[in-house]
């Protein structure tokens, strides 16, 4: 009897239903109760435009279908006592029946003859359908009840394939019902249960679980899609590829269009030109239907930069250059001035043309359009981040704008100069502005930045002396590093010719020292008393001690100079007073025979004693020689100028040749 109760229920709800509705359900459980043929035709997805025109039928036959007629069956006793109930029950709606169906756990009627289907893809095809007719007739609580049914099914699909087709068909089918409520909601929720699908098994999922961003995540992927392409494995770059298309196609708007340039990028940097190409196309398809022209400019201008280093490479030279046109046309439509710099991508140096073109519309009369010229160029300044290229760019300004009169405005952009150039670094760069600025200068003739231009120009050269001396000091390490032979003395010429050339006085005293070694020796070099003679001047001028004594034995014995020995005796002092033994004891006997000095034995024996203290074998001779001719009070005088000048001990001679300790060179 309960189970007849429940029978008569589930047709009292079923008589609810639409005619169109109902008869669509048992044609969809019928077709789905027949046995699969194969595993491969269950995958197959349904067509969309199919669902679409079951749920249209549905709609409209449940608003003109009367409901079938059915032959009746000879009635029982108890059937009509059950059919009069039933009517009872029907008219009266009684909480009991309700409570019955309760404790019956019957629910949905179509839900417990769709339980009928065997095949989980075929339920979720009969619910998508159903669901489909009461979002069109306006249920929409129903509907999406359904619609939830159908994802709970989905789930328990096990083949990922025909989960992911019939989601994909699910999917699809209700896009043209987003504006229903839930809906739009329903079918993020499934495209992300899509995605997950679409990631078992996939080899890149792991890779990007940490990316939240879809753009960066679709990026990722072409990138990572064109190095496997490019490292052989072409078959998983393709799939890569197509994933991150489709990660990309998912977003909307301008991140879409970027998304999708990098993946297109990507394609063509992996060797996929005639790809890529097409996806840029369709990509400037796209930009050229967005209604803001600001947002065109900027997506054109994102697409130009992602082209830029593919500018080579002929196969993409048509798309690269319908993005230049395109960029061109907007860029240029409200200013047709800005074509006049269009080849110019340096914008200092497009500032250089503004300011040359104010000028020259100034000067023919037409002060206005000179006015906005200048204004163009204030504005190309305004986007000028690098400071060595602001300076320059104000300075030419600065010029621009004394010449048409604006003095006060020439003087405030030499003054923004000034403020720049402070915080420049860099030699090359600061060189670079100041001779700007110089111009700048001479030509508005200002006179407030002369002071600050002249501390400037003082500062870079100086800067650059020391550059130069510490190349050149430099090259010398190299020569150093050099086997000594003619190769070296040959490669130290060359160097002494580009410090004469630099006009550097200082640091490079031994190098000349070595090369007058050379020639006075003839070792190396042809011997020239003559070269040796000037070579040790210019070491001895930078106060080498070892050249001070050679170039005053060559003036003593009258070696490419005339005999002189005055200037001997002060080539010794000089070399003497900075404790060299051999100048020391040269200036002691010059003192005790009064060659080219005044004759004083107790300065004699006070340089010999300094020289004979650093072990220097004459100077010992010559002190026990000098002991003799000096009275006890002479030697305590002597004594007390050695302890003053406190000569210090084991002083060195450099050799000319090797740069290491030695004696002085002495006349072969």
């Amino acid at each position: 009897m309960r189970e007849n109760r429940k029978g008569k229920i589930m047709q009292r709800n079923i008589k609810r239903l639409p005619a169109g509705v109902m008869a669509l359900l048992l044609l969809l459980i019928i077709s789905s109760c027949k046995p699969p043929p194969a595993q491969k035709e269950e995958r197959s997805v349904e067509p969309v435009a199919e669902a679409k025109e079951n749920a249209r039928a549905a709609e409209e036959d449940a608003g003109t279908e009367e409901e079938p007629k059915t032959e009746e069956e000879p009635k029982t006793e108890e059937d009509a006592g059950s059919e009069e109930d039933a009517g009872t029950e029907e008219d009266a709606g009684t909480e009991e029946d309700a409570g019955t169906e309760e404790e019956g756990g019957e629910g949905d009627p179509i839900l417990a003859m769709v339980d009928k289907v065997e095949s989980p893809s075929a339920k979720v095809r009969v619910m998508g359908s159903l669901a489909m007719a009461r979002l069109h007739a306006g249920d929409v609580a129903a509907g999406l009840q359904l619609l939830e049914h159908c994802r709970e099914v989905l789930e328990g699909i096990d083949d990922v394939e025909i989960r992911l087709g019939v989601a994909e068909n699910l999917h699809v089918s209700l896009a043209g019902l987003e504006s229903t409520g839930g809906i739009s909601e329903y079918r993020k929720q499934l495209a992300i249960l899509m995605e997950e699908m679409q990631s078992e098994g996939d080899p890149t999922r792991h890779l990007t679980a940490n990316i939240t961003s879809p753009d960066a995540k679709a990026k990722f992927l072409g990138l990572l899609a064109g190095a496997l392409f490019q490292a052989g494995d072409r078959t998983q770059a393709l799939l890569v590829f197509e994933k991150a298309r489709n990660i990309g196609s998912g977003l909307e708007g301008s991140e879409r269009i970027i998304a999708l340039s990098h993946i297109a990028s990507s394609q063509i940097g992996a060797g996929l030109a005639e790809e890529g190409s097409a996806q840029f196309r369709d990509i400037v398809s796209a930009v050229s239907r967005v209604e803001s022209k600001d947002s065109q400019l900027g997506l054109y201008e994102h697409l130009d930069s992602e082209l830029d280093e593919f500018r080579e490479d002929e196969a993409v030279g048509e798309v690269i250059k319908e993005i230049s046109g395109k960029l061109r046309a907007i860029r240029y439509q409200d200013d047709p001035s800005l074509l006049l710099v269009d080849g110019i991508a340096d914008l200092g140096g497009r500032v250089q043309v503004f300011c040359g073109l104010a000028v020259s519309l100034f000067e023919a009369g037409n002060h206005a359009q000179s006015g906005e010229m200048l204004s163009k160029a204030g504005e190309i300044i305004e986007k000028i981040e690098d400071a060595g290229m602001l300076a320059p760019a104000l300075a030419r300004l600065a010029v621009a704008q004394a010449r048409v009169g604006k003095v006060e405005e020439a003087k405030q952009s030499l003054k923004k100069v000034e403020e720049i150039m402070a915080g420049l670094e860099g030699l090359d760069v600061r060189l670079t502005a100041l001779s700007d600025v110089l111009d700048a200068m001479l030509a508005t003739g200002i006179k407030e930045q002369t002071q600050w231009i002249l501390a400037q120009s003082i500062e870079l050269s100086v800067l650059i002396q020391q550059r130069a001396a510490e190349a050149m000091q430099q090259a010398v390490n190299l020569v150093d590093s050099l086997e000594v032979g003619r190769g070296k003395a040959l490669a130290m010429l060359q160097v002494a010719a580009g410090i004469e050339k630099a006009s550097l006085e200082g640091g490079f005293a031994e190098l000349h020292f070595r090369l007058a070694g050379f020639y006075h020796r003839g070792n190396h070099l042809e011997k020239s008393l003559k070269d040796a003679a000037e070579c040790y001047q210019k070491a001895a001028k930078q106060d080498h001690a070892g050249a001070q004594v050679a170039l005053g034995l060559m003036h003593l014995q009258g070696e490419a100079v005339v005999p002189d020995v005055r200037e001997a005796a002060l080539w010794f002092k000089s070399a003497a007073e900075q404790g060299h033994a051999e100048a020391q004891v040269s200036l002691g006997m010059m003192h005790a025979l009064g060659k080219g000095v005044e004759k004083n034995l107790v300065v004699a024996h006070q340089w010999v004693s300094l020289a004979a203290a650093q072990d220097h074998r004459e100077a010992k001779a010559a002190l026990v020689e000098l002991q003799g001719k000096l009275t006890p009070v002479q030697l305590e005088q002597s004594a007390e100028l050695v302890s003053k000048w406190n000569a210090p001990k084991n002083a060195t001679v450099s050799d000319p040749e090797t740069g290491k300790e030695g004696e002085s060179p002495k006349k072969q």
